[in-house]
């Protein structure tokens, strides 16, 4: 389908501005409630790959090759 591609260094990733304290992720467990939000610094320390993972999904187009990943 596509080459495979491992991130070694997710913890370097370098952005500008205020985007370490300003930049949002959510995420909602599906539970009432259960919206969880992380800034960008708290994503990097915690799960760093992840950030590299949100950011490839959205450059990837909308449907079914986007769900396949």
């Amino acid at each position: 389908m596509g080459a495979f591609v491992i991130v070694v260094n997710a913890e370097k990733v370098a952005v500008s501005g205020k985007k370490r304290t300003q930049k949002l992720y959510r995420r909602h467990s599906g539970r009432p409630g259960g919206m969880k939000v992380e800034t960008f610094n708290q994503l990097q320390q915690r799960i760093p790959e992840r950030i590299v993972e949100h950011i490839v999904r959205g450059m990837l187009p909308k449907g079914r090759v986007s769900s396949l990943v």
